[in-house]
């Protein structure tokens, strides 16, 4: 079963597998990105009582605002109670990865969230699986890393026909 796309946006791609809930940043948060992540994360809490949470960073390479940060810290808190486990890929290499994950520990220590920040989609398929509470439909799914790896694919920009 194949991760359902929510919502894309330039910055952003979000999807959902059972209660597994994907974003895939390809540039920096915006307020109408933090906006979507709000309205699919309040829709999945609806259908599934407790829900993983797996951020994937392949492109954002500065830390978000002050206001986008407070944001993020207050979804954190409200998602709490419902959160089952909450993991990190950052993709980035060099100084844009070292800023990234520079935040990462930066927003754990602030926000008193949990989070697991790893360096690859197989290793976040694995921890996720793993997790003792995990939904059936997400522990059985072996083909979880191959799923999260084509969802994550920066999609390829329709080829431009030359004039005549």
């Amino acid at each position: 079963m194949a991760i359902a796309l929510l919502e894309e946006r330039p910055e952003c791609r979000l999807g959902q597998l059972g209660p597994l809930f994907v974003s895939v940043w390809f540039n920096e948060m915006t307020a109408p990105s933090v906006d979507a992540l709000d309205r699919q994360l309040d829709a999945l809490i609806k259908v599934y009582p407790k829900v993983t949470i797996l951020t994937v960073i392949v492109g954002a390479t500065h830390a978000p605002s002050s206001e986008l940060r407070e944001r993020a810290k207050a979804q954190a808190e409200r998602m709490q109670p419902h959160r089952l486990g909450n993991f990190v890929v950052v993709q980035v290499s060099g100084f844009a990865g070292v800023i990234a994950r520079t935040f990462l520990a930066g927003f754990t220590l602030l926000s008193g969230q949990k989070m697991t920040v790893l360096k690859t989609l197989e290793e976040a398929a694995a921890q996720i699986r793993a997790l003792p509470e995990q939904h059936e439909s997400v522990k059985s799914n072996a083909a979880l890393p191959a799923e999260l790896a084509a969802f994550c694919a920066r999609p390829v920009a329709p080829a431009v026909s030359a004039a005549r």
